[in-house]
C-alpha cells in the first residue's frame, strides 16, 4: 500500500514537472514580446564580412603582434600570399607558424613571445616572389608592416 502511494505521488510530481516545461517552452520571453517582430531590435551582433576579417594565427607565447599588408609592384594587395615564422623560446623550444593572406592582403600574427634574442623572421611569399621581414618583440612589440612583393 505504501509502495503504491509512493508511485502516485512520483507520477504527480512527473506530470506537474512535464507541464510546467511545456507552459514555460510556449510562454514569451520578455515584456518586449507584445511588440511585432520587426518593432524589436536586434541586440546580436551580425557577422562582419568575411572578406574584411584579417586571418589571424596564435603562438600563445606572450602579448606581442605583427600585422601584415601584403602588396605587389603596383601596390595591389596580394591574395593567399603565405607567411611564415618559425617562434623560438627558450633552450629547445619553437613552434612553426604559417598564414595566409585575405583578399585585403592582410594577416597577422598574435601572441608572439615579449622577448626573442634574435628578431622573428618572417617569410613572405606568392608564386615566385619572397621576401623575408624581422621583428624584434623587444623593441616594438605591435608592430604593421607593408611588404611589397617583386
Amino acid at each position: 500500500m505504501v509502495f503504491a502511494m509512493r508511485i502516485k505521488v512520483l507520477v504527480v510530481i512527473a506530470s506537474l514537472l512535464l507541464s510546467s516545461c511545456v507552459v514555460l517552452a510556449q510562454a514569451p520571453s520578455g515584456a518586449a514580446s507584445d511588440q511585432k517582430p520587426s518593432d524589436q531590435k536586434s541586440t546580436e551582433q551580425k557577422p562582419a564580412d568575411l572578406s574584411q576579417q584579417v586571418p589571424s594565427i596564435s603562438a600563445d607565447r606572450g602579448e606581442c603582434s605583427a600585422l601584415f599588408t601584403v602588396v605587389d609592384a603596383n601596390g595591389k594587395p596580394v591574395y593567399q600570399a603565405s607567411i611564415h615564422a618559425l617562434v623560438r623560446w627558450g633552450l629547445a623550444h619553437k613552434t612553426d607558424l604559417t598564414v595566409s593572406t585575405n583578399y585585403y592582403g592582410k594577416a597577422q600574427f598574435t601572441r608572439l613571445p615579449n622577448y626573442s634574442k634574435k628578431p622573428i623572421a618572417f617569410e613572405v611569399s606568392s608564386g615566385d616572389k619572397k621576401r623575408t621581414v624581422y621583428f624584434d618583440p623587444g623593441n616594438r612589440c605591435k608592430d604593421d608592416f607593408t611588404v611589397e612583393l617583386k
